[in-house]
């Protein structure tokens, strides 16, 4: 699904940095926290992300094919859920004073909507 390398590579410490406890999910936090003060590192990761060509079709035919296989089961269920998430900056999509359920109060936050499939296997984001 990657046509080089490397792509493997980066696509590893990008899925690594979103999982990881950094405040700021952004590529230069992410490397500078996985790689180390390198900024040509820092540098590749941004291309990675903004000018690199991998085939998304193919990862997420891949991923509902582990999902099924691992997970599948026909009394498994879709679940959809809004989660506010505090944020500082007002330039984000979804960014608006709006109730926050991490705080419990009104605040500067930015809304996600997330779908998972559950099973009695497991859960899986929804791809």
């Amino acid at each position: 699904m990657f046509q080089r390398r490397e792509q493997r590579y980066w696509s590893l410490i990008y899925l690594c940095g979103q999982l990881s406890d950094l405040e700021r999910k952004t590529i230069e936090p992410m490397v500078l926290a996985l790689l180390g003060p390198d900024s040509n590192l820092v540098r590749a990761g941004q291309q990675f992300i903004g000018q690199g060509e991998w085939a998304a079709s193919k990862l997420i035919v891949r991923y509902q094919e582990v999902v099924a296989e691992w997970l599948g089961d026909p009394h498994g269920v879709v679940i959809l859920d809004g989660v506010a998430f505090p944020s500082k900056g007002r330039l984000r999509v979804g960014v608006a004073h709006q109730y926050c359920g991490v705080l419990g109060k009104l605040a500067n936050c930015q809304e996600g909507v997330f779908a998972v499939y559950v099973s009695s296997s497991g859960y899986a984001f929804f791809g």
